[in-house]
């Protein structure tokens, strides 16, 4: 559709903007586009101290993207196909490498021939084989991995966004998504999974970014710190746990009692549930069933804190036999019911809210 060839057209865009040369030092740019010395600053070397210059700015971007790299590594290593190359980038190097084969009948020798041939290395499967890597270049620089496609995005979602960067559990919201668009095998359709995920990323982050704020005091903010302060999500934060410790009280008081007796404040095993949106609670296809309900209601942030009560209240039993230690554990087991069964039951639960509110207004 037009939406879909502009949102690649932009994010193409994007990608020349802020990975242009993404594994290239400053020097090597200036070897490649013969750059006088005398036009470079003085103080823009690799040792210098300051926030300013090509290599610093090259600095700070290699230490956000091995940051994010890290988490995406982490994130979700139970789904196979994040470890698998993508069709794009393989059929790229088999481009190449075909470009390559037709370049034979102007070397000079077969010794010539191998030297440009393995400049690209053997050709891979699309099923993530690393099996043929005998020439000299190692396969995992030349192709892209699901993983590097999902660092690409959130590293550029964090140059875009300055103000809130990339914070851990970005990366878990991200999967689902980027999931769901890599399961599509319309061929038609896949040369725009990254920009389609990307710009959907964007939106749902539009929703949740308050959990990803954070401020820094003006003494921190003078002398460049990146320690972590009081969040600004702190309102937004304080206000949904406390409508959720309502929503339990009114649902199961006895529940609610014993969790205020032994000290558990939801702040304690919750607070992920709602930055994530349940993302690290379930299956990734459980997610997604979960999503689809969710993110599909108009008020699905209130739906949000119905999941997080119904959650607790499945744990019921368990919690009530233990102390502060023992529900901390409970609370952070996987929950042993079908997606179905948490979703039927939260509709309950806030269905029944529903009606019980209405009777109060309308005594």
């Amino acid at each position: 559709s037009e939406v879909m060839d502009n949102n690649l057209i932009r994010y193409e865009n994007l990608r020349k903007e802020w990975l242009p040369h993404s594994d290239e030092s400053p020097s090597s740019l200036d070897s490649e586009n013969k750059l006088e010395k005398e036009k470079v600053a003085v103080n823009d070397h690799p040792l210098a101290f300051g926030t300013q210059g090509r290599w610093s700015g090259y600095f700070v971007d290699q230490e956000l993207m091995n940051a994010i790299k890290n988490d995406v590594k982490r994130t979700r290593p139970e789904v196979a196909v994040f470890e698998q190359f993508t069709r794009s980038s393989v059929e790229a190097y088999n481009n190449e490498v075909n470009d390559l084969r037709l370049a034979n009948r102007n070397c000079k020798s077969q010794e010539e021939w191998l030297d440009m041939l393995a400049s690209v290395d053997h050709p891979p499967k699309i099923d993530g084989s690393k099996k043929n890597t005998s020439l000299k270049v190692d396969i995992e620089t030349k192709l892209d991995t699901h993983r590097d496609v999902m660092a690409r995005i959130l590293f550029i979602y964090a140059k875009e966004h300055s103000s809130i960067k990339y914070v851990q559990g970005m990366s878990d919201l991200l999967a689902p998504l980027y999931y769901t668009f890599v399961q599509d095998q319309q061929i038609r359709f896949q040369s725009f999974t990254e920009s389609d995920c990307y710009y959907c990323y964007c939106n749902l982050m539009e929703e949740v970014s308050h959990n990803f704020l954070l401020k820094l005091n003006d003494k921190d903010s003078a002398r460049g710190s990146t320690a972590r302060r009081k969040s600004i999500r702190d309102t937004v934060e304080n206000e949904q746990i406390k409508e959720i410790v309502r929503i339990l009280k009114r649902i199961d008081f006895k529940l609610w009692l014993h969790l205020e007796q032994n000290s558990v404040q939801f702040e304690l095993y919750g607070l992920k549930w709602i930055m994530c949106l349940l993302a690290q609670e379930f299956t990734i296809e459980g997610v997604q069933r979960l999503w689809d309900s969710m993110l599909s209601d108009p008020d699905r942030f209130i739906y949000l804190n119905y999941l997080c009560v119904t959650i607790i209240e499945l744990k019921r039993e368990e919690i009530l036999k233990g102390g502060f230690a023992e529900v901390m554990m409970d609370l952070q087991k996987p929950v042993d019911v079908t997606i179905e069964q948490l979703v039927n039951r939260a509709n309950h639960f806030l269905s029944s809210d529903a009606h019980t509110s209405w009777l109060n207004r309308n005594k």
